[in-house]
């Protein structure tokens, strides 16, 4: 019975992720003519810019990359592509602060992951997708 709930449990946890998500943008505009961008690296790449077109509406774009690979033979490896894009309201007094987002992104992601296990097995998941976004608001 041990055997087999290990069994079952090492096939449970094994996954290939296909949708990674972004960091949350939030600008916090306070006049017009504001731009912030911002870059991180890590497992990935992630950019993240916004601009503030008026005193209360702004436009955000935000990019995800990852092309990992655990080795050089490519026995593991995780690809991922994402864009997006919005269009929100700000309200930025001396006492309150508002702001929401809504927009739209697409991506696709490939992961693969060879493994020993009762023989040479391998998993790989692929997919596309898109995503409708409202943003809550920041007060």
């Amino acid at each position: 019975m041990t055997r087999l709930l290990s069994i079952v449990l090492v096939f449970l946890s094994a996954c290939s992720p296909v949708y990674v998500p972004n960091v949350r943008n939030s600008p916090m505009f306070t006049k017009a003519g504001e731009f912030q961008s911002i870059i991180q690296i890590g497992n990935g790449l992630e950019a993240q810019s916004a601009f503030a077109v008026t005193e209360h509406v702004g436009v955000m774009s935000n990019f995800s990359f990852i092309n990992r690979s655990t080795n050089k033979e490519e026995t593991s490896y995780h690809r991922h592509r994402f864009f997006e894009g919005g269009l929100g309201y700000y309200s930025n007094q001396d006492d309150s602060f508002f702001e929401i987002f809504a927009g739209y992104g697409r991506g696709k992601g490939t992961s693969f992951e060879s493994f020993d296990f009762f023989g040479s097995q391998s998993a790989v998941a692929t997919g596309k997708y898109e995503r409708y976004f409202l943003r809550p608001p920041s007060v």
